[in-house]
């Protein structure tokens, strides 16, 4: 779904890949992809001189975002797509902060440069094997105070299990309720647990900009992907599920 979004189809930007976070003064893709990065880095409470994991980063764009904006002292990036490796290499070598880049998927890392300050996933979070990867990893490579900060697609409850997830390959056990959210956060003894919606301004937000633009989605190929993209959000919206942003301190 949105992690395999090409933003630089939306804009004249390449490198974003997340859904943004709409708001009236979003005019472009672009601000509204970096604002939700942004969204992200407050609830992750980054700080100068912090030391970052950016999990799907995609090509880069939200590692350069903070580097830009927060000034951390490193950003090591975990993303597995073959796709955006060149990029990566190309921001590597621009950014002196950027550190480790592991091109395989969280689960299959077999040593971080832990620990970190903080651990953030935008917009990727339900295409991990199961719920309980980040809660654990949160746990495992934070330092003391540190802090996790992640979007994902949140069930109904926990029997809650559509074809529309099983079209997009999210597992059932990435997609859980706000309920077994929480008890994974307390099961790893993290505190300040924060959970927003965000559906409105996410998926909703998307939706309007995608309409929008105006343009006929069959008129060009890769339109499709965005088209079905927004009828599937639809979808999920109207069974009940939701966009939510999560934040946990250890």
């Amino acid at each position: 779904m949105a992690c395999s979004l090409r933003g630089s189809i939306l804009s004249d930007r390449s490198g974003w890949y997340n859904l943004g976070f709409w708001t009236s003064e979003s005019a472009s893709y672009t601000e509204a992809a970096s604002r939700l990065a942004d969204v992200h880095g407050k609830a992750a409470r980054l700080k100068p001189g912090m030391t970052i994991l950016d999990i799907g980063a995609g090509s880069g764009a939200s590692s350069t975002y903070w580097i830009n904006q927060i000034a951390p002292l490193r950003v090591d990036i975990v993303e597995p797509r073959k796709g955006v490796r060149q990029e990566l290499a190309r921001i590597a070598a621009k950014f002196a902060e950027i550190g480790d880049i592991f091109t395989t998927s969280i689960e299959d890392v077999e040593q971080l440069n832990a620990p970190y300050d903080a651990i953030i996933a935008v917009d990727c979070a339900y295409h991990f094997k199961s719920a309980e990867v980040l809660p654990q990893l949160a746990k495992k490579e934070l330092t003391n105070g540190g802090h996790l900060a992640f979007t994902t697609i949140v069930a109904p409850n926990d029997q809650s299990y559509t074809y529309v997830l099983a079209l997009a390959g999210v597992k059932k056990a990435s997609v859980v309720s706000e309920a077994t959210w929480q008890h994974l956060f307390s099961h790893e003894k993290l505190t300040n647990i924060t959970a927003t919606d965000l559906t409105t301004e996410v998926w909703g937000g998307y939706r309007q900009h995608l309409k929008g633009l105006g343009v006929t989605p069959w008129l060009h190929p890769k339109w499709w992907k965005f088209a079905l993209t927004a009828q599937m959000l639809a979808m999920l919206q109207a069974l009940g599920y939701r966009y939510m942003l999560f934040s946990a301190e250890n």
